[in-house]
């Protein structure tokens, strides 16, 4: 019998890279400029953009103090995104 899609881990990772992508380039920012804004390697974010980095609270806060947004609108967008993977499969 054929489970519902949910999100899983590869999942929520690909939401979060999504999202991150998404607010850098509503930012109008490349992924050099946002990494130094950020203070973080170039290629961890573009890892964390495809979706092949599990990211942690402390990486979070950076990528949303670059990105000028709370936790809070963080959660919002990488919902959204989630419920996009959702409609996608």
């Amino acid at each position: 019998m054929p489970r519902e899609r949910t999100a899983i881990a590869g999942d929520i990772e690909l939401a979060y890279g999504r999202s991150v992508s998404r607010l850098r380039r509503r930012m109008g920012l490349g992924q050099e400029a946002f990494a130094y804004k950020a203070n973080i390697n170039r290629t961890y974010i573009t890892d964390i953009e495809l979706g092949r980095r599990s990211v942690g609270i402390g990486i979070t806060q950076k990528i949303c103090q670059a990105l000028n947004v709370s936790l809070v609108e963080f959660a919002v967008e990488l919902t959204n995104q989630i419920e996009n993977l959702k409609r996608e499969s």
